[in-house]
């Protein structure tokens, strides 16, 4: 049996290599890097399966449902993103639905996913997140005690700041997208492992990461969340783990003394989750050899599908590239709205002179400008919305 590992090649955020960098010990070997956004796609050097641990997010490229037929997938620490692609939200789910109940029941990372899956009457169970399940790296003890503050508001970072004598060390995980795509994968993991060091070592870490928080728990470090109930980052992901996380809303964490906080203690009801994820694994990353007879023959999926494919993908990517350039246009747009909309109010505030000189001026600049800003829109929708309908009949005709 070969062996593949998911990977996110053009992440943004570390997070995700560190969800690979997890899944990467279960595995006795890595075959092949599995491209998450296009799995649909994968193929490998010869006609066989490939395991593969399905922990992490799928998927942004919702229309690259379902994956390819030489994966023979294990899902656990799955999450289901209802975020839209293209229009697409969750109607997916409902084609994919016999794919996932042959390879079921699915270990879900949160309520969201095992709430979704229930829906379609697909076996599930929530399973936890394999960033529970990190070891500690060996590394030297810091020879100074430190707080660590990761992605947390500038309000947070400075309260920390001012009320203690402690140093104070900033990490994110947003990443530049180009540049981590330059390293091998052995690099990455490097820096996730530095990372983790950073965390190991901290006297108390307060994030707004999922995947630094949890981490920090598997890794014995005192970690404080710290959350945004009005995101659907918060409800989809991170709802299922407060139980076991210490949190606090940021308006509740800027009253809390810091005394009280460096008095914190992890709590202990991730083990549960952490052991059940370990030995559910490992008794399931090795499967007994399937007739491989059935797949598709190698040259013949890439010249029938995966090169068809690509140009769709790459007719896709151009359209979602053009549609962020317009919003782009458009947002810098409504800056500039703004811009002048402050001048309007700034000139109305000066003095009754400077009001019944400037008003009707400002007044026509601004609505002119508002004027124009609306017809822009309706016609990058038009124009968009009409190239959009005509991929997906182009689309539609190859698949057919």
């Amino acid at each position: 049996m070969k062996y593949g590992l998911i990977v996110f090649r053009e992440t943004e955020n570390i997070g995700d290599d560190i969800q690979s960098y997890a899944a990467l010990k279960f595995l006795p070997k890595v075959d092949y890097y599995v491209e998450r956004e296009h799995m649909d796609t994968f193929v490998p050097n010869n006609k066989e399966y490939v395991r593969v641990l399905m922990s992490g997010w799928f998927l942004h490229n919702k229309y690259n449902f379902d994956f390819s037929p030489y994966i023979y997938p294990f899902f656990i620490s799955t999450h289901l993103s209802s975020y839209k692609t293209y229009g697409i939200e969750n109607e997916h789910i409902k084609l994919f639905a016999p794919y996932l109940r042959k390879y079921g029941p699915i270990g879900c990372r949160d309520t969201h996913t095992h709430e979704l899956l229930d829906k379609y009457k697909i076996d599930n169970y929530i399973s936890g997140c394999i960033t529970l399940t990190i070891d500690k790296l060996k590394t030297p003890k810091s020879k100074s005690k430190y707080i660590c503050c990761v992605d947390v508001s500038n309000e947070v970072e400075e309260y920390i700041k001012q009320n203690i004598e402690l140093k104070v060390i900033t990490k994110t995980h947003r990443l530049d997208k180009k540049e981590n795509m330059k390293l091998t994968y052995e690099e990455r993991f490097e820096n996730v492992r530095n990372l983790l060091k950073v965390y190991q070592n901290a006297t108390l870490v307060v994030t707004s990461r999922l995947h630094c928080a949890l981490p920090c728990l598997a890794l014995g470090t005192p970690v404080i969340l710290v959350t945004d109930d009005n995101s659907i980052y918060y409800k989809d992901r991170i709802n299922s783990y407060l139980y076991c996380l210490s949190y606090y809303g940021e308006k509740d964490f800027l009253k809390t003394p810091i005394a009280d906080l460096l008095k914190h203690k992890n709590k202990n009801s991730y083990l549960e989750i952490r052991n059940s994820l370990i030995k559910r694994i490992k008794d399931n990353i090795n499967v007994p050899n399937s007739d491989e007879e059935t797949l598709p023959d190698v040259k013949t999926f890439n010249n029938i599908y995966v090169k068809r494919k690509e140009k769709i993908n790459k007719l896709l990517d151009t359209l979602s590239n053009n549609y962020k350039e317009t919003f782009d246009e458009n947002y810098n747009l409504k800056c500039e709205v703004d811009y002048w909309k402050e001048n309007y109010n700034n000139a109305l505030s000066d003095s009754k002179k400077a009001v019944s000189i400037n008003d009707n001026y400002w007044r026509k600049e601004y609505n002119d400008l508002l004027k124009n800003k609306e017809e822009a829109v309706k016609a990058n929708d038009d124009y968009w919305r009409k190239e959009y309908n005509d991929l997906l009949e182009k689309y539609n005709n190859l698949l057919q």
